[in-house]
């Protein structure tokens, strides 16, 4: 079991029968003693490096005013697998054996190119041992 862990790790995408796991090579630090919770998350379509990208906000002290954004962390992190069919308007990643996997599309808007994942799909962006991992998922996992 622990080797197919390590396996999937070591792979930043891949798909198997019960699902996928796009994982994003970044690992900004974030260190934080008691505050450090996450106050938003949003996927991006970056038009000029053409890769999703994931803007993650944290606090950084505790009890907050949600108003003032000087107490927030963002962190970039990318998805650089993943390519967008222009002509489809799909974004896909290409899997180990040569699959085309669709996993959402690029709404355009005022502030940029927002992602919009499959319903399958979802995001996972998690904080542990002073790291910040993401993922794009799908399968049993990425129920809601």
């Amino acid at each position: 079991m622990k080797a197919w862990v390590l396996i999937l790790w070591l792979c930043p995408a891949w798909a198997t029968a019960f699902g996928f796991s796009i994982t994003s090579p970044d690992r900004p630090a974030i260190w934080y003693n008691r505050a450090g919770d996450k106050v938003s998350q949003h996927l991006d379509w970056d038009r000029e490096k053409r890769e999703v990208v994931l803007y993650v906000a944290y606090n950084t002290v505790e009890f907050m005013p949600l108003a003032d954004q000087t107490y927030y962390n963002t962190f970039r992190l990318s998805f650089p697998m993943v390519r967008w069919d222009e002509s489809t308007n799909r974004l896909y990643f290409i899997d180990r054996h040569g699959r085309r996997i669709d996993i959402g599309h690029v709404e355009p808007g005022i502030m940029g190119d927002r992602v919009v994942l499959n319903d399958d799909v979802r995001l996972s962006a998690q904080r542990s041992n002073g790291v910040i991992h993401a993922a794009i998922v799908s399968g049993e996992k990425a129920e809601r």
